[in-house]
């Protein structure tokens, strides 16, 4: 008895045969995890193959060209066909990544949710010129939450020297980066690191935004449930169950939880940064009205011939929902779209359209009085207490920074969104008090 659910593998199926010819793309995968146990709720790649006829080749060959293969030839069709892409294949996950820097940063106390950081489009390490996705144009002032929801560049950069080489190293460890996972399927991938003492300040830099390192979508998965799931690190599970030929149960598999990696308090600010990049930032085309939907895009040039090509990249979109109990992590890629190529764009509607599905037949329903836009009032100077009697009026929820507050009577000294942002009703509004 596997952990696939039937039903979400089917979607996801379907979903991906239509964004595999929408894409025009080389192929297109997903994982869909359950982020509490492990538990691999849907794992699938297209192209496919029809299991009944595993030899036969597929409509990327024709009839002359394969008659003329040798047997060698086709031993080497078959195994690059039969390939799950999900656990065999490695890619660099770009702009995901970050939430891997962020998690690493707050749980260090080497950055607060209302740190502010400065974008010019570009920053200089050791002479040369990293530019931001925006350039030439900047994200100027901007907090740690928005820093993330823009998908800042720069701003990581720093982020990624605060934490220096050696830590982040040691949570890439932590992290189980430097593993294979160890799931119950053959031909598992490794990531694709460095060593340590080639890390120069440039490469630290890079790494910060998800460039510099490969990793396995089942490696990514497991790493961003743990970041949502209170920061325990569960071992993906595809095996529930075995039973004899009179079907008696001869054996069951409880979730098992590796490790904790980061603190609860940490794993709540990551779940207020997954939302908010959805709410307000790029994820915005994964929202779903009436549900709390929070992810994460990614979008990497590929190497060919030795060169990051500007045109072949690899979009991704990693899904969580629903964020105030994440019961589904989803993470989508799609190798060398042709038409557009940012994740937030191509690869986040697959991943919403995905999870509209699975919510359906989870009978998870949107909540109806969420419904409809509502202004952000401007709550600086206001108490607390003020600020959250307004915004429960509006139907607004919030956080705080730092989040365990006491005394009600403290004053806000900034807010995300800022006053006079449209957002959906029930979104979160981060309040930042005095100390």
């Amino acid at each position: 008895m596997l952990t696939l659910d039937d039903s979400i593998q089917y979607f996801v199926e379907q979903r991906l045969e239509t964004a595999l010819l929408d894409n025009d793309a080389l192929s297109v995968s997903a994982i869909v995890m359950d982020p509490k146990t492990g538990e691999i709720l849907a794992m699938a790649s297209k192209p496919d193959f029809n299991l009944n006829t595993p030899r036969d080749y597929r409509d990327d060959m024709d009839a002359d060209t394969w008659a003329e293969m040798n047997d060698e030839e086709k031993v080497t069709y078959w195994h690059r066909m039969w390939k799950n892409t999900v656990l065999s294949n490695t890619y660099e996950p770009g702009s995901t990544f970050k939430a891997i820097t962020a998690a690493i940063a707050l749980e260090e106390n080497l950055v607060r949710m209302d740190d502010h950081f400065f974008d010019r489009g570009f920053i200089y390490v050791k002479g040369v010129q990293l530019y931001c996705w925006k350039f030439p144009g900047t994200h100027g002032d901007q907090t740690f939450i928005q820093a993330f929801v823009n998908s800042c560049n720069p701003a990581f950069v720093e982020i990624g020297q605060r934490i220096g080489a050696s830590t982040f190293y040691e949570y890439i460890e932590k992290f189980g980066y430097t593993e294979t996972t160890g799931i119950d399927l053959p031909s598992e991938a490794n990531s694709i690191t460095l060593p340590l003492d080639q890390i120069g300040p440039i490469e630290l830099a890079t790494l910060s935004y998800g460039h510099g390192i490969s990793v396995t979508m089942l490696q990514m998965t497991r790493v961003i449930s743990a970041l949502v799931n209170g920061g325990t690190l569960m071992k993906p599970q595809l095996v529930k169950e075995i039973y004899d030929d009179e079907g008696d149960l001869l054996q069951s598999f409880e979730p098992i939880f590796e490790e904790r990696i980061i603190s609860e308090d940490t794993s709540e600010k990551m779940r207020v940064l997954f939302e908010a990049a959805v709410q307000t930032g790029g994820g915005r085309n994964a929202y779903i009205e009436g549900i709390s939907v929070g992810g994460k895009s990614g979008t990497t040039k590929k190497i060919v011939d030795g060169v990051y090509e500007d045109n072949v990249v690899v979009s991704s979109f990693v899904g969580i929902a629903p964020m105030e109990d994440p019961e589904f992590v989803i993470l989508v890629t799609i190798d060398e779209p042709k038409n557009e190529v940012q994740g937030s764009t191509v690869v986040a509607p697959v991943v919403k359209l995905i999870l509209e599905d699975i919510l359906r037949y989870k009978n998870i329903i949107p909540d109806v009085k969420a419904k409809g836009q509502v202004s952000v009032p401007d709550l600086k100077g206001k108490t607390l207490s003020e600020a959250i009697k307004i915004l429960a009026a509006l139907d607004l929820k919030y956080s705080t920074e730092p989040m365990n507050i006491e005394d009600e009577t403290v004053i806000i000294i900034d807010q995300f969104p800022k006053f006079g942002t449209e957002v959906e009703k029930n979104a979160i509004i981060i309040l930042s008090v005095e100390e």
